[in-house]
């Protein structure tokens, strides 16, 4: 209600107004007869939703009890958890509480979204409701009753109304998220699994504050169906682990039976003198102000940055802004561990005991963990902070004990830890009230964090070398076959599926919004050792079948399974492979060399794995690999973005028309290549125009046009059931062309009749005036001959030839300006360029 075109009301989902149309929506669904009932009245319905519509599923769930199953997504507990946390403390810390901290930017952004509307003029409450207004405008005021909004917040979520909610729940919640934090559905997942209802959460990189990744985006949807599979379909027993997470440090997902992760081991670090987290020692008092007005302030997080450059999640640095972050000297406390002797995964939510004074009754407060390198750059992970409100420190103080962020991250061995409280931050409405807070350990007291069992990954990513040495020897046992080390990703991914088949390309069908079928129903597949070509006029879906394949665009039905694992965006199985699609992707200030090292390193590889000398041989530039790319002919970049996709030997090479600009030595030099390549055993997908070195290099082919698969088979079958006559005419006008042409079709025994092009290359794309191909049995050579003579055309030669593109073009059946018979003299609409380009490499 209220976005878009509707002129209702936005209600925060409050069930009077969100809860009353999908009443009706329940109901509706009711009458329709494609949907199953449980009994009538009763449609079997399940409700997932992202963000808004994380809440209107779990509160659907709650206030109707005819839905059967729910997933939540990047949702929340409850809006006054969220917008104004601390207000319902979870550490138990009611004494001296009022209200929580205001999230006002965030706030301010979430509100403002509703602010105007289609033909409607700019007001203070927008597209809201009088309630939601009025609550919001005496939040956003300093002066105005701090604790106004929270009572109409938390009825907005279904935290007020758990007991209700007893159907299977899923909850999805992103560790790049500032707006709605992993503490949200921790609340949610800890009052269901109590209550015995059941329910799984998964928390993923992304959120409110970063995209998710193509990868995060599959697993959601993969899990979320799995769920319903289970929960509403009732068609599989297993929807999945209790709980699982991103493990930032080897790039990987983990999972756990439940959370807490069983296992987990509480890391006790005891505030120490000075600045130090130590082991020991004497707790020491440090001071920070809060300024007049609360400014200026310290940084944590901006709405919808905090995960800025993110590159997976969890792993120090892997948040630009959260390198950025400010805590101004005179406003902060902190501590330092010593550096790390080992890796560290904390996994839930930390807790510190302090004893906080103040000059002033009441104390805000914003507590922090820093991830500091070796080099001494802190990163605050995924901007992640806990405010807090306390009062009752005035004088003497108190000791308080203070819930951290819900993190998943991991430390690496040699970083340190910091803890920071904080006397301000941009991000949420500060005391306005000039105050000097002193803070200081607790004896007896600390830091604790939830450490879970440090555990192997089990997808690709950056592993430490034992791993990846025991991986290697693993997989000569298997292979029993000496390896050179390789990409850590592949080694690490080759377990378990050494022996399956290359590329199985399964009922694949790519439709677009406009209707258009580019690829239908294709099926084939690859074996180890195999030389593929994949032919087919333009238009004809290949390069759309290939990015399917390699998951750069999802397909609209069927799928592509590469040794024997499901592809998809971002797939770990995608690095046993080496592509080049749709041109170079090189950085043009980069040199030849540099963009091949940068690729390399990018892979988490060691460079002395790459066989970059071989790559660099293949490239044949010369002195020129050292020069920027920029400087490059087209012809230059193919050949070393053919080069990186050799590097480090992958198990199966695509290449999307990889001799476009390399010259008749260099494309012979990469056809012999491609020959040692596949006789070791791997294998390689390959388009092209060039029939002729398809028919000199390629093993098999598979023949696409209009989107559909129209033979695939070996090479030597495709010629042996074709025999191609060429049938030479006297110099000839297009008219008398045309007029032979309508004769031998006419003939019995003749299957098609094609205009083939000048030979030679002696005219660019012309068809040749004087010879047509006719396919059909050598015996039929007589009755053309007399036919072309009963029609007074005179004829020079009749011969027998086996030529792949002469069979080809008959095949597909292509007129002389190589557009599909029957198109009326259009080409074929090509959904390749319906496509941008993409970097090559994958």
């Amino acid at each position: 209600r209220g976005f878009g075109l509707s002129n209702g009301r936005i209600g925060l989902g409050l069930p009077d107004y969100d809860g009353t149309d999908l009443k009706a929506e329940l109901d509706y669904l009711a009458t329709r007869p494609e949907v199953a009932l449980d009994k009538p009245g009763d449609p079997r319905v399940g409700l997932a939703g992202a963000s808004y519509g994380g809440g209107l599923a779990l509160n659907g769930a709650a206030e109707d009890q005819r839905v059967d199953a729910t997933v939540g997504i990047i949702t929340w507990n409850s809006l006054a958890s969220a917008l104004e946390p601390d207000a319902a403390d979870p550490a138990g810390n009611a004494a001296g509480r009022t209200s929580g901290v205001f999230k006002q930017l965030y706030a301010g952004v979430f509100f403002g979204s509703g602010a105007t509307g289609p033909g409607r003029r700019p007001n203070p409450c927008g597209r809201f409701t009088p309630e939601a207004c009025t609550a919001y405008q005496q939040a956003a005021d300093p002066a105005g009753p701090p604790a106004a909004i929270g009572p109409l917040l938390a009825q907005a979520g279904v935290g007020s109304r758990l007991a209700s909610l007893r159907v299977p729940t899923l909850l999805i919640q992103g560790e790049n998220d500032t707006l709605f934090p992993l503490s949200e559905a921790v609340r949610t997942y800890t009052s269901l699994r109590d209550a015995g209802v059941p329910t799984a959460m998964m928390w993923t990189s992304g959120g409110h504050d970063s995209p998710f990744e193509a990868t995060e985006t599959q697993r959601i949807r993969d899990r979320s169906l799995a769920w319903f599979d289970t929960y509403l379909r009732h068609s599989r027993t297993d929807s999945g682990p209790g709980f699982t997470w991103v493990d930032g440090r080897r790039s990987t997902t983990r999972s756990a039976a439940a959370f807490p992760v069983p296992g987990t081991e509480p890391t006790r670090f005891v505030l120490g003198g000075g600045h130090r987290l130590t082991q020991g020692g004497t707790p020491g008092a440090q001071q920070l102000v809060n300024p007049p007005g609360g400014h200026p302030t310290g940084i944590s997080s901006l709405p919808g940055l905090a995960g800025l450059g993110a590159g997976g999640g969890g792993g120090a640095g892997a948040s630009l802004l959260g390198q950025l972050a400010i805590d101004p000297p005179s406003q902060a406390a902190s501590w330092t561990s010593d550096q790390l002797t080992a890796p560290m995964d904390l996994v839930g939510q930390s807790t510190v005991t302090v004893h906080v004074a103040s000059t002033s009754d009441t104390a805000v407060l914003f507590a922090k963990l820093y991830d500091v390198d070796s080099s001494g750059s802190a990163s605050l992970p995924n901007g992640q902070v806990a405010p807090l409100r306390v009062t009752g420190v005035a004088g003497g103080g108190r000791d308080l004990t203070v819930s951290l962020p819900t993190l998943a991250h991991s430390f690496a061995t040699g970083h340190r830890i910091r803890l920071v409280l904080a006397s301000t931050d941009a991000a949420y409405a500060n005391a306005p009230a000039p105050a000097v807070i002193s803070v200081s350990g607790v004896a007896g007291g600390g830091l604790t964090m939830p450490t879970a069992p440090t555990a192997a990954s089990h997808a690709s990513g950056l592993v430490v070398g034992l791993l990846v040495a025991l991986a290697v020897v693993v997989l000569l046992a298997v292979l029993g076959t000496l390896l050179t080390r390789r990409n850590r990703k592949r080694a690490l991914h080759r377990r378990g599926s050494l022996d399956a088949t290359p590329v199985q390309v399964r009922h694949l069908t790519k439709i677009y919004a406009d209707g258009h079928r580019a690829v239908d129903d294709v099926s084939f597949s690859v074996s180890s050792g195999q030389i593929v070509g994949l032919l087919g006029p333009n238009g004809a879906g290949k390069t759309t079948t290939l990015r399917m394949m390699l998951g750069l665009i999802s397909p609209s039905a069927g799928e592509a399974v590469l040794f024997g694992e499901k592809a998809g965006p971002g797939a770990p199985v995608l690095s046993r492979l080496g592509t080049f699609v749709e041109g170079p992707g090189l950085l043009p200030h980069l040199s030849g060399r540099e963009n091949l090292h940068l690729w390399w390193r990018s892979t988490g590889a060691d460079l002395a794995d790459a066989r970059m000398d071989e790559a660099l041989e293949v490239a044949g530039l010369g002195s020129a690999i050292d020069k920027p790319v920029r400087s490059y002919s087209h012809g230059m970049k193919q050949r070393v973005a053919l080069a990186q996709s050799l590097l480090g030997m992958p198990d199966c090479l695509v290449l999307d028309e990889p001799t476009n600009g390399l010259d008749p030595p260099q494309i012979r030099e990469m056809r012999e290549l491609i020959r040692r390549y596949a006789a070791t055993g791997r294998t390689v997908l390959l388009s092209s125009h060039l029939l002729s070195e398809v028919e000199l290099i390629c093993t098999h082919v598979v023949v696409m046009q209009s989107g559909r698969l129209i033979y695939d088979g070996t090479v030597d079958d495709l010629l042996s059931r074709s025999s191609m006559i060429t049938v030479q005419l006297a110099e000839t006008s297009s008219h008398e062309l045309e007029r032979a042409r309508e004769v031998l079709t006419g003939v019995d025994g003749v299957s098609a009749v094609t205009a083939p092009k000048v030979p030679n290359g002696q005219s660019d794309n012309q068809p040749d005036r004087r010879r047509l191909a006719v396919v059909g049995d050598p015996s039929i050579r007589p009755a053309l001959l007399r036919a072309l003579l009963a029609d007074d055309i005179d004829v020079e030669e009749i011969s027998v030839q086996r030529n792949l593109e002469d069979v080809f073009l008959a095949l597909v059946g292509a007129d002389a300006t190589g557009h599909a018979v029957g198109s009326g003299g259009r080409p074929s609409r090509s959904a390749d360029d319906l496509q941008p380009t993409s970097p090559g490499g994958t």
